[in-house]
């Protein structure tokens, strides 16, 4: 029996070369899987502290609201009726109103603020015009003049109770990122030092 040399070479050169394009290929899914998953994580981090927080349990943005939308009644999440009106599909007397009902003596204060840069809670002027604050006092649901927010807002940001979320909102061919900070608890008064 003789063997073709010739033959034996080119089958082995053949079977290296394809295995180091499979080494090759498989380095280079290896390397960009790791590239993509730390430019997510610091997407995360940009949304600032608490991303993975998102539990339902007693968790403002997953309470209940009731919104008109054509005439309608429709029940949905807080977080889905944010993103209807930062899309400007419905007002922001329809989000305030459902928010007015989410107060009470347990968690008479409530704070929602956005904006396209991070920490939107205290921004001045015409920047606040979209944040939320609605306080719980005597009996009934109270809420303040965005010129206020700043003030109020900054004794929560100094006690560092916001929670704070990114969300990516489709506007047609682009998507537009809103931050939001948000708290839902006792209010916090300017000397109370304890509270949290």
């Amino acid at each position: 029996m003789t063997h073709n040399k010739g033959g034996q070479v080119g089958k082995f050169v053949t079977g290296f070369v394809s295995f180091l394009l499979i080494v090759f290929f498989i380095a280079v899914f290896i390397a960009l899987s790791s590239g993509l998953a730390k430019i997510k994580h610091s997407a995360d981090k940009e949304a600032g502290k608490d991303t993975s927080f998102l539990c339902k349990e007693n968790n403002l943005l997953f309470k209940e609201v009731e919104i008109k939308i054509d005439k309608q009644k429709q029940q949905m999440l807080l977080i889905d009726a944010l993103n209807l009106f930062y899309l400007d599909k419905i007002e922001y007397s329809d989000v305030e109103d459902n928010l007015k009902n989410l107060v009470s003596k347990d968690k008479p204060c409530l704070i929602i603020a956005a904006g396209e840069s991070k920490n939107p809670a205290g921004q001045p002027g015409g920047a606040a015009r979209n944040d939320f604050y609605i306080e719980f006092e005597e009996g009934k649901a109270k809420t303040a003049n965005f010129g206020a927010f700043p003030m109020i807002f900054s004794k929560y940001r100094n006690k560092d109770v916001f929670r704070a979320l990114l969300i990516n909102l489709p506007t047609g061919k682009e998507v537009k990122k809103i931050y939001i900070e948000y708290y839902y608890g006792q209010c916090i008064s300017g000397e109370d030092e304890n509270a949290k």
